[in-house]
């Protein structure tokens, strides 16, 4: 995606965009896209069939969305495991938004770009043996994966420390 931004002059969320909008058939792979602040809300997403994003809570926080965070303007790949089974690679990175000098904070958006697994064979992104599986799950309150030591609320349902449910 880099390539294709340098090549045609043009953002790394446009070429998401653009790459959403072209109809999914033989030899072009369905794209899905879910743009992020940094506080995890999800701002802008044009959904992919067997990915559900959170529409009223952030986002699974081991998400790319996120990595590509921490190491501005550098693309992450991603191959993730749902608790249902799906399988996806997500492609992110995080760019500056907005006006930068001495004294004002930096505020970073990220763009990140999803496929699933199999059509991200016929991509540079195609999934291969030295990248792992990472199981994710979608938000904490609607995530299966209990035992997840990066989880920061307690899923719906569940019973809480005083008996209550949440």
């Amino acid at each position: 995606m880099e390539a294709l931004a340098s090549q045609f002059d043009m953002s790394f969320a446009l070429v998401c965009e653009r790459l959403c909008a072209l109809a999914a058939g033989p030899g072009v792979p369905g794209f899905g896209y879910l743009r992020a602040n940094a506080a995890g809300s999800v701002v802008a997403a044009r959904h992919i069939g067997g990915l559900a994003a959170p529409r009223y809570a952030a986002a699974c926080p081991l998400w790319a969305l996120f990595r590509a965070q921490q190491v501005p303007e550098s693309v992450v790949r991603q191959r993730v495991l749902f608790p249902d089974g799906n399988r996806f690679v997500f492609v992110a990175r995080a760019g500056l938004s907005g006006p930068v000098g001495f004294g004002r904070a930096r505020h970073y958006l990220t763009d990140m770009l999803v496929m699933t697994e199999d059509a991200a064979a016929s991509t540079v992104y195609a999934a291969d043996g030295f990248v792992p599986v990472e199981p994710v799950g979608i938000a904490c309150r609607s995530c299966a994966r209990r035992d997840c030591i990066h989880r920061v609320a307690d899923p719906l349902g569940a019973e809480s420390p005083g008996g209550a449910t949440a």
